[in-house]
């Protein structure tokens, strides 16, 4: 077992497609399953949804409409689920039968959750042909020669129809049509300007833009960009302009997005970000790190040739994805069913989508890891069992650093009892309706239990991932760089009993998991999940259920919901959710959380270290005809260091009081130049990298508050104690003719 406090979690073996013997349907719960008849507990209210339902009710000609063939169609029009389906028709004025009769069926929509009119018009052409109503057809004969209301085929058997070639898919643009297009020169300019007071330069290669887009990756590479920004490490980002989901094929000239520390900065021309790295000046820092989260959409001839020209300290490769091993970045066999990496020569391969071009693919993969001799980083154990068993590439060892922790989640800690209560069970799906997101097992729960008294269906996620739903309340939900537990609150504010995460993959980390879990739901998995189960069992929140028949017989037989009741009893366990696993806070020390800001001065391009007056106060000793001082320091964004904060900026140091040869300075003053927070009452805050006008003053003291901690990533020279005076006295000297000449 793994110690959970830090977020750590233990093994769970994936299932592969082969089970020996039936194993339980109820792998962990976290309550004893409650004692049931097997009845189920569900009564649906409004429309039957199977297919037959019809059957059910007698088919009538009569009724309030003058055409008999609405009559027949009416009770089978399912006015809220038109209306909340379809908002535009809501507002036409139009009764929803009426509208569904005269327009609907034309534009192929759906009158009710059972009928699916797409489906129908194009299995049976003659219907089509006929321009017939198909509602209405299917009522008075369409059943009866044995027509279906709606595709009953498996919907695995859909997603395999569905796959593709990875080759065959073509490469979209997704670099903003206006950017700016960089020459050698200008990318050379801004590095070295970005690095002029850092310590160290950080290279991340991933598969897109994560300041535009944002999502589970995209909030790891925000975090680690803000992490080692705070303690003065340049942190370059590359990411191709063209989205494709494979390697570019070799040769291709790939267009790369750059953002330097958080900023976009503009694009650039195939083989331009190699030339402006060679051409930087030779250990221009003295830590340069590659950093590689994903490698789809590059030129991985050319990357090892970017890293060739950076000289890297340290070469990290991230398993956010199994990308490495396969381009089915997931292991799901034509997109339905996980493999498990077989051979590539396997039977497996040889029926995948995925198996015509693995082989090449591992090939230039495995060149790339030939050429870089990379530390590989898991965000949990389960991801890395999957990767050695199925990549069998060169590295020079492997570690678990999980991306982010619960803070304060150990039993009986922020519990919070509610009063019994018969309210439905609160079930919410997160994301995008992906089929490797569980969203087609979503679906089918839905479908099955939507509008019932026992079970109340959400889906949070961003605007354009939600599709209205009979029986679904959709929850728009947008998380940021300001705002990155903007799930976590939502999810909270809805008061979320369990969140489904029925992922049919070894998943890597799961961020949704931990956003879930710190708002006080609990989460039930697939035994196939990988992270997901893990954390479940780890944390004991939740259930992990066998496969997505036994699910569907949990919430049929009333497991689901007196869970739910139970859960309720004993109390929503809420935590904070910290983020605290990336490349910065894995170090060549141990990294620590530290209230030392390492202070220096910098005049002229030269450094000037501190002199320890007491352990808030700081002076530095200024050299002649200097008018004016940086005042640089370690930082960080509150909102990414303390759960409870919503302070986006970035801050370095607070100051209470400043003197310029024994004068104090108003915090108000002028001559706090850029780089400054507007005063609070009592201190004002750098950002990290403030001007001081000193005119001809020869000393600056300089009096902190203690207000902020500060991650130390162990890769710059700001760890080191501020120096005492005697030291400072030789060092004073040494430095003058130094700064004289600047």
């Amino acid at each position: 077992m793994i110690d959970d406090a830090k977020g750590m979690v233990p093994r769970l073996e994936p299932i592969h497609d082969t089970i020996v013997a039936e194993p339980a349907s109820v792998i962990f719960s976290r309550f004893p399953p409650a004692a049931t008849d097997g009845a189920i507990l569900v009564e649906h209210e409004g429309p039957a949804l199977e297919p037959n339902s019809p059957t059910n009710r007698p088919i009538s000609f009569d009724g309030p409409y003058a055409d008999t063939a609405i009559n027949v169609m009416a009770p089978y029009v399912d006015r809220h689920f038109y209306f909340q389906t379809y908002p535009d028709a809501a507002k036409s004025g139009l009764d929803p039968v009426v509208h569904f009769s005269r327009i609907g069926w034309r534009e192929r929509r759906r009158p009710n959750a059972w009928f699916d009119t797409e489906y129908y018009l194009t299995a049976y052409p003659d219907i089509t042909a006929a321009e017939v109503n198909p509602l209405w057809h299917y009522l008075v004969s369409g059943q009866h020669e044995g027509r279906q209301a709606r595709n009953t085929s498996n919907v695995r058997q859909a997603v395999v129809d569905r796959a593709e070639v990875p080759g065959a898919r073509p490469a979209y643009q997704v670099a903003p049509p206006d950017a700016r297009q960089l020459g050698v020169d200008d990318i050379v300019r801004e590095i070295m300007t970005a690095a002029a007071t850092s310590d160290g330069f950080a290279l991340s290669v991933s598969h897109d833009c994560y300041i535009h887009n944002f999502g589970g990756t995209q909030i790891f590479i925000a975090d680690e960009q803000s992490k080692f920004n705070g303690d003065r490490i340049t942190y370059c980002h590359v990411s191709p302009a063209s989205a494709r989901l494979t390697l570019a094929p070799p040769g291709t000239a790939v267009e790369l997005q750059i953002v330097l520390d958080g900023e976009f900065i503009g694009v650039a021309a195939g083989g331009v970000m190699l030339q402006a790295l060679r051409c930087l000046p030779v250990s221009f820092v003295p830590a340069r790190l590659l950093i590689v989260h994903c490698l789809f959409g590059h030129n991985i001839e050319e990357l090892a040739a970017c890293a060739e020209a950076l000289r890297p300290t340290d070469n990290f490769f991230w398993i956010h994805d199994f990308s490495s091993i396969c381009e089915g970045f997931n292991l799901l066999r034509n997109d339905a069913t996980y493999c498990g990496a077989p051979p590539p020569t396997s039977l497996g391969c040889r029926v995948c989508v995925y198996g015509v071009g693995r082989a090449a693919h591992q090939a230039r993969v495995r060149m790339f890891f030939s050429q870089i001799n990379f530390h590989v980083v898991a965000p949990s154990q389960s991801a890395l069992d999957v990767w050695l068993a199925g990549a069998g590439l060169p590295h020079l060892d492997t570690q678990v650093h999980p991306h982010c922790q619960l803070v304060e989640a150990q039993p009986g800690v922020g519990e919070t009892p509610q009063a019994t209560t018969t309210a439905p069970a609160r079930v919410a799906f997160i994301g995008h309706g992906s089929f490797h997101k569980g969203y087609a097992s979503f679906r089918a729960l839905v479908a099955e239990f939507g509008g019932s008294d026992s079970y109340k269906f959400y889906h949070f996620g961003s605007a354009s991932a939600l599709t209205p739903m009979f029986g679904v309340e959709l929850v728009p939900v947008t998380v940021t760089r300001d705002n990155p537990r903007a799930m976590v609150a939502a999810l909270a504010w809805h008061n979320v009993d369990i969140v489904l995460i029925l992922a049919p993959w070894p998943e890597t980390f799961s961020y949704v998991t931990f956003e879930a879990l710190a708002s006080g739901a609990d989460v039930v998995a697939l035994a196939a999940g990988g992270n997901v189960p893990a954390a479940v069992i780890a944390l004991q929140r939740g259930m992990v259920l066998r496969d997505d028949r036994a699910v569907i017989a949990a919430f049929r037989d009333g497991q689901l919901a007196a869970y739910v009741s139970q859960q309720r009893a004993v109390g929503k366990r809420h935590a904070a959710l910290e983020f605290s696993g990336t490349t910065a806070t894995i170090g060549h020390a141990n990294p620590v959380r530290t209230a030392h800001p390492a202070l220096r001065a910098l005049v002229g391009g030269h450094r000037i270290e501190p002199v320890m007056i007491d352990d808030r106060t700081y002076r530095f000793d200024l050299p002649p005809g200097c008018a004016s001082v940086r005042l640089v320091s370690r930082s960080a964004v509150p909102n990414w260091v303390l759960g409870s904060s919503h302070d986006n900026r970035r801050l370095g140091v607070a100051i209470t009081l400043l003197k310029l040869d024994g004068e104090a300075v108003a915090l108000d003053d002028p001559r706090f130049a850029g780089g400054w927070f507007q005063a609070e009452p009592d201190h004002r805050w750098t950002n990290g990298n403030a001007t001081l006008v000193t005119g001809r003053a020869r000393r600056v003291d300089i009096v902190l508050a203690p207000l902020l901690s500060y991650w130390a990533t162990g890769w710059g020279n700001g760890a080191a104690a501020p120096v005492p005076p005697v030291a400072a006295k030789a060092m004073r000297k040494r430095q003058a003719p130094l700064l004289d000449n600047a």
